[in-house]
C-alpha cells in the first residue's frame, strides 16, 4: 500500500503527469523538426515532457516528505474566475477594454473575500493602463477602447 505523506503534492503531481502525457502525445502528432529548424510539434512536446517530468518530481515528494492535508475548497473564489472571464466576453465589445479590465478586477475583488478597497481600485486601475499599453499600443491589437 503507497503511503502518501503530502496530499497536496501528490495530487498535483498527478495532474501534472496526467496533462503533461497527454499533451506529449497530442504533440507527436505533429512534425517537431529539428533544433535549427523547429517545427510545430517541438513546443508542445517539449513543455508537455517538461510538465510531466515535474508532476514525476511532485508526486515523489508527495510519498517521501510530510507535508499539510487538504483543506476544503472555497467554492466561491473557485466560481468567481470562470465567471469573471463571462464577464470579460460579454463586455469587452460594447464597454472597451479600460471599462472591462476594471469592471473584472473589481468583482474578483469582490468575490475574492478580502475587501480592501484601496487596493483593488489602485490594481484594477493598474493592470488597465497595463492591458492597454501592452495589448493596444505594444502589439497592436485591434480591442476597442471605449464605450460604443
Amino acid at each position: 500500500m503507497l503511503n502518501i505523506r503530502n496530499p497536496q503534492d501528490f495530487l498535483s503531481g498527478i495532474l501534472f503527469v496526467f496533462f503533461g502525457s497527454i499533451g506529449f502525445f497530442l504533440g507527436l502528432g505533429y512534425d517537431p523538426g529539428t533544433l535549427s529548424r523547429m517545427g510545430p510539434g517541438m513546443l508542445p512536446v517539449v513543455i508537455s515532457a517538461a510538465v510531466t517530468i515535474l508532476g514525476i518530481v511532485l508526486v515523489l515528494r508527495g510519498v517521501r516528505l510530510d507535508g499539510e492535508r487538504i483543506g476544503a475548497a472555497n467554492f466561491r473564489s473557485l466560481c468567481s474566475i470562470p465567471l469573471a472571464l463571462v464577464i470579460f466576453s460579454l463586455l469587452i465589445r460594447p464597454a472597451g477594454l479600460p471599462l472591462t479590465v476594471c469592471a473584472v478586477m473589481l468583482w474578483l475583488a469582490v468575490t475574492g473575500g478580502e475587501r480592501r478597497w484601496i487596493e483593488s481600485v489602485a490594481l484594477a486601475l493598474a493592470m488597465t493602463v497595463f492591458c492597454v499599453a501592452v495589448f493596444v499600443y505594444g502589439l497592436g491589437q485591434p480591442v476597442p477602447l471605449w464605450i460604443k
